[in-house]
């Protein structure tokens, strides 16, 4: 709570007021600024007044970071907490030293749970908000305005020493006046663990019947009936306009305790990424609603409800919730998500082939799929993303994009548009992913939350960082890392890592790539790490081989090798890992066998562009090492096509220097035969042509092609021969090849 005002409103009479009303029953902590500040003098005043000795350091330190006293903050008041509620009253914080005020918006921002009511006096509202980052905690503050009144009027309202003229103790209020509920006392980060009474303004009076200070509502706007104001609720956060309805938390705080209130405020810490929250709240919802025999609105809650499970990781409470929502929910549209959540919870459980499994009613063409489905599409194309199959999934995803843009409910858009980033990236599409991901940026400001906008960043740092931005791929990295600390949706721990390693592994530094993931790799830590596995694994699998531990690699190749192969993805993943391990440990033969065997993989799902352009490259570098500059060349050169066509510089760069190591050889004939053989009958032909020192335009014109497919062919050629230019293709095919078919 900020209570704000001129000196002389009455703030601190008020606040005392309050002090003395709570103090059997709270644990009160008072401190004010003493001059002149000094840095982290107000956090030492805490701890001071907090503390049952004598603390070990002084009131102005500047030894302290703005974290690590946050963090004792923290810990002091859930110490004290755990005892009984704590009423930490901040007064004249106008005046506090900065470094302090830091510090305790970074407790406030971390601090789940209304057993700590915080309340800061203050004569410059906006600075102080400003300091301590309260503007990430609105609607959570509650904010009084105080104005200063003349003496006179104050004693002529029979209330001297008040900052308004309330009615005098023991007055009624006028006949036909209405009176208002107060919402619940306490710190509004976190649900009550079960109702209060509010203290009344009389001795006999209804709970909640006293005067008080309402939030502040949008101006013009005309205050709801509690149905209306929930009602209003539901529909928003549904329609995805979670900012809309975050405007009604005032108004939701004043609803009548019980499941419409429980549900609202569910609903809105779910729009404000404050998952663990939301899943208190919708939870006691769902047992007032089932207790009150409201099982259709029961089974409606328990589907939102699954959705913050499966959101959090909770694959056996996710499946529980969503199973409840299939029996009772009394909407299509509700009990199409509950089986969408029931299927993301049997993924977290067991891969997302068996979350896949529970969607085979789905109708494979979503044209065909109702409009209350789209929830469906949207967890079928994330769980195909996952197992492989890009392009299926990219059709699901597409399809629920379309519908939602085009006005059908948003609950989710901001997801499918995320996965489709994913999808563009891996099939080599690097612009196009770029062109999604802004898509969905836009998407996310308008509709998202700020989990949203952590896992677009997140995607920014990949596709930046594979093109070589890795400034830019730093920016987004740090982008997430502070939604991250921010949202608590998806403990986001493991996405911080993956997203992380994904900018390490093209720069390079593969130790850090396995620091990062091998703690995430552990389904014991965060059951999403099996859910999201193709993603990173192959990367810390062959990380692992880069530094020589093959014990590694083989607990990264163990954990690919368990899933059900839907695409093409896996294993070209799965043989990738085997070629890196055979050549780490010197068998030449098999490490071939394995790159080529990965190399032939059919494109299933979609053409895994970026993995088969990482064999090839790691191919030509061990056909280079073994001395084969020949095939070397050849898979070389067609690794820096690929990263080319990406703009995956990194990879195109070390691909230009290892061919720089190897130098054009004269290839023996029969080499030359066997590589001639490998070329289609298109190839041959143009390079046949070239060789009589045609043109791409005449050799276009005879072969009736476009010039643009002529250069694409000559440049296969190119890759295969192993040669750089068109007279030395002429060279090879004059002196070697003359006369074959």
């Amino acid at each position: 709570m900020l209570v704000s005002g001129p000196a002389g409103a009455g703030k601190t009479v008020l606040v005392d007021h309050l002090a003395r009303t709570v103090r059997d029953a709270f644990t009160v902590l008072r401190v004010a600024p003493s001059p002149p500040p000094r840095p982290f003098a107000l956090t030492g005043q805490v701890l001071a007044a907090g503390a049952s000795g004598p603390t070990d350091r002084p009131f102005g330190d500047r030894t302290r970071s703005t974290l690590a006293a946050g963090a004792e903050l923290a810990s002091l008041l859930g110490r004290l907490q755990d005892e009984r509620p704590v009423l930490l009253w901040i007064d004249d914080a106008h005046a506090a030293d900065l470094e302090s005020l830091r510090a305790l918006g970074f407790t406030l921002l971390r601090q789940y749970t209304e057993r700590v009511l915080t309340v800061i006096c203050t004569r410059d509202a906006e600075r102080t908000v400003w300091d301590t980052g309260l503007a990430f905690l609105a609607p959570e503050v509650e904010r009084v305005e105080l104005a200063a009144r003349p003496t006179s009027a104050l004693r002529a309202a029979g209330a001297y020493g008040c900052p308004a003229p309330h009615a005098r103790q023991g007055e009624r209020p006028p006949a036909g006046a209405q009176e208002r509920p107060a919402p619940g006392r306490g710190r509004l980060a976190g649900p009550r663990t079960e109702p209060r009474a509010e203290p009344s303004a009389e001795p006999g009076a209804e709970p909640g019947a006293g005067p008080r200070t309402e939030p502040r509502t949008e101006p013009g706007a005309e205050p709801r009936e509690p149905c209306s104001v929930a009602g209003e609720i539901r529909r928003l956060v549904a329609d995805g306009r979670g900012r809309e309805a975050l405007r009604l938390f005032g108004q939701a705080l004043l609803l009548p305790y019980g499941p419409d209130r429980d549900e609202a405020l569910g609903l809105l810490s779910l729009a404000e990424a404050r998952d663990e929250r939301a899943r208190v709240y919708l939870r006691r919802a769902r047992e007032g609603f089932e207790a009150a025999g409201e099982l259709h609105r029961a089974g409606d809650v328990a589907c939102d409800v699954g959705v913050v499970e499966s959101a959090l990781g909770l694959a056996r409470e996710a499946v529980d919730s969503s199973l409840f929502a299939m029996r009772h929910a009394g909407d299509e549209a509700k009990r199409a998500r509950a089986l969408a959540n029931l299927a993301h919870g049997h993924a977290l459980d067991g891969g997302p082939a068996k979350g896949l499994r529970h969607l085979d009613e789905l109708p494979r063409t979503p044209a065909s799929a109702p409009a209350a489905y789209t929830d469906l599409l949207i967890q079928r194309g994330m769980l195909r993303s996952l197992a492989g199959d890009l392009t299926g999934a990219l059709t699901d995803l597409d399809a629920a994009a379309r519908r939602r843009m085009s006005g059908a409910p948003r609950m989710g858009t901001v997801s499918a548009l995320a996965h489709s980033v994913w999808c563009h990236f891996f099939l080599g599409d690097r612009q196009r992913a770029f062109r999604t991901l802004a898509v969905a940026h836009d998407t996310a400001r308008t509709m998202g939350r700020p989990a949203d906008a952590f896992a677009l960043h997140c995607a920014g740092a990949a596709l930046h960082a594979f093109g070589g931005r890795f400034g830019d791929a730093r920016a987004e990295f740090a982008a997430a890392h502070g939604l991250g600390s921010w949202a608590d949706s998806s403990s986001p721990q493991l996405f911080l890592a993956v997203a992380e390693a994904l900018v390490e592994f093209p720069a390079g530094d593969h130790a850090r790539v396995v620091e990062l993931l091998d703690g995430a790799n552990a389904p014991a830590r965060d059951v999403r790490s099996r859910l999201y596995a193709s993603r990173y694994v192959p990367l810390l699998g062959v990380s692992h081989v880069r530094l020589g531990d093959l014990a590694g690699a083989r607990s990264a190749l163990r954990v690919l090798e368990s899933f059900e192969e839907l695409g093409a993805l896996l294993p070209v993943s799965v043989l990738w890992l085997r070629g890196a391990m055979a050549a780490r440990s010197g068998d030449t033969q098999g490490a071939v066998g394995a790159y080529r065997a990965a190399l032939a993989v059919p494109p299933d799902g979609g053409e895994p562009v970026l993995h088969k352009a990482l064999v090839e490259q790691d191919l030509g570098a061990l056909h280079l090492a073994t001395g084969d500059t020949v095939r070397a060349r050849r898979h070389l050169r067609a690794a820096e096509r690929r990263f080319a066509g990406m703009g995956a510089e990194p990879f195109r760069e070390r691909c230009r220097s290892l061919l720089s190591e190897a130098p054009q050889p004269a290839c023996p004939r029969e080499t030359v035969r066997e590589i001639w053989g490998t070329l289609s009958e298109r190839e041959r032909n143009i390079a046949g042509l070239v060789a009589r020192g045609w043109t791409n335009r005449e050799i276009a014109a005879e072969q009736y092609l476009s010039v643009k497919t002529v250069e694409y062919h000559l440049a296969n050629v190119y890759a295969k021969l192993g040669v750089a230019d068109r007279r030395r293709l002429r060279d090879l095919v004059q002196s070697h090849i003359h006369g074959w078919s």
